[in-house]
């Protein structure tokens, strides 16, 4: 004999909480674009409510939000839902990438944490007179042909580091350009051992690092030198990007 059980009953939405749907949703850009895009009429906006409601959610949830390290989003962190038309012509929502994550997949090879992709040249890290010539270089690098790169010295413990993936991170906000972080100490070992275990995936790596549109080099100087590393890496990275014209800080 089977087992009996009640089916919970549906609770049925009343014509105020559909007021206030329909409002929610039309007071939400994306909706209200895309509404306006195709033309919707009032019921069909409220027959096909529930995508809609979803990217209104998500708008909420996304608004304020500073960094992909605080994602408010469940499951996909970084994609929230836009509205789209789907193959049978009914409303649906598809992942799109948020602004912060477009950036985060700006560099093609990072290595450092995602918390460091909020850091930002500020004031309070240099004086004004200082921000200004770094920024000033920044812009020469992205302008003229003829700046090849540029190179940070000093002490260790400084900052270089610091002030070099702000400035990586200022490219990727305002050129939206792709870029190669690589922390050469890292790579190289990295690269040394790739040689020997999958030649295939050192090959990818080093056509990545060689045509990224820019390459920051942390650390350049103190790896471990050899022929190789030398000859088969570094200098092969170098040789080819000044062949090409791209930039290397």
């Amino acid at each position: 004999e089977l087992e009996k059980f009640d089916i919970p009953k549906v609770k049925k939405i009343n014509d105020s909480s559909m007021s206030k749907i329909f409002d929610k949703i039309m007071n939400t850009p994306a909706c209200r674009e895309f509404i306006d895009k195709y033309e919707l009429t009032n019921k069909e906006i409220m027959d096909n409510f529930l995508p809609l409601l979803l990217v209104s959610e998500n708008y909420e949830k996304c608004k304020n939000c500073n960094g992909l390290n605080n994602c408010p989003l469940e499951g996909v962190k970084g994609y929230f839902n836009v509205p789209v038309i789907d193959f049978y012509g009914t409303i649906d929502t598809e992942f799109k990438a948020c602004k912060y994550m477009e950036e985060r997949n700006l560099y093609i090879y990072r290595d450092f944490d995602d918390e460091k992709l909020n850091w930002l040249l500020t004031e309070k890290d240099v004086n004004v007179i200082g921000r200004n010539k770094i920024l000033n270089l920044l812009g020469k690098l992205s302008k003229d042909k003829n700046t090849k790169g540029i190179y940070l010295y000093g002490d260790n413990g400084i900052g270089k580091s610091y002030l070099a993936i702000c400035c990586a991170n200022r490219i990727v906000k305002s050129e939206k350009k792709q870029i190669a972080y690589v922390d050469v100490k890292k790579f190289i070992s990295e690269m040394t051992k790739l040689i020997y275990e999958d030649k295939s995936l050192f090959n990818e790596k080093l056509e990545i690092i060689k045509n990224a549109p820019y390459l920051f080099l942390d650390g350049l100087g103190n790896e471990k030198i050899s022929k190789f590393t030398r000859d088969d890496i570094i200098l092969s990275i170098l040789e080819y990007r000044k062949e090409k014209n791209l930039k290397n800080t």
